[in-house]
């Protein structure tokens, strides 16, 4: 019983740093063409860890995508909510900025990376 409750306990804590980073990426501000960006496209996010334990994203929520536009533009989707930033690309992946906080992505092996709050994301292109 034990560990179910530490489980569901660690599963909350993902889905609500999944909250807060999908807040704090997609606040928005300006942002630059990036038309011709190998990060342009729908990316999904398909694991989380933290403390040394992998979860996958899909037993966690129904969908956590982020697309980045042309334009400069991204739209964040989390379940049945979605927010909408900016976004431009850095020498070592993406940034995405809002009015008072910077999150920088990684670029590890054609997937992105982020650190928030002591949770490691990953995303996939489709």
């Amino acid at each position: 019983m034990k560990n179910k409750g530490m489980n569901r306990c660690r599963s909350f804590v993902i889905g609500l740093c999944v909250l807060c980073l999908a807040a704090a990426l997609l606040a928005g501000c300006g942002g630059k063409q990036v038309k011709k960006s190998r990060f342009v496209g729908k990316w999904n996010a398909t694991s989380a860890e933290m403390s040394g334990m992998k979860f996958n994203i899909k037993d966690l929520m129904d969908e956590f995508s982020m697309e980045l536009k042309e334009n400069g533009t991204c739209k964040m989707n989390i379940d049945d909510e979605s927010e909408t930033g900016t976004w431009e690309e850095t020498d070592t992946g993406v940034k995405i900025k809002d009015s008072t906080e910077t999150m920088d992505m990684t670029d590890k092996d054609g997937k992105l990376y982020v650190e928030y709050e002591g949770v490691s994301f990953w995303f996939e292109k489709e």
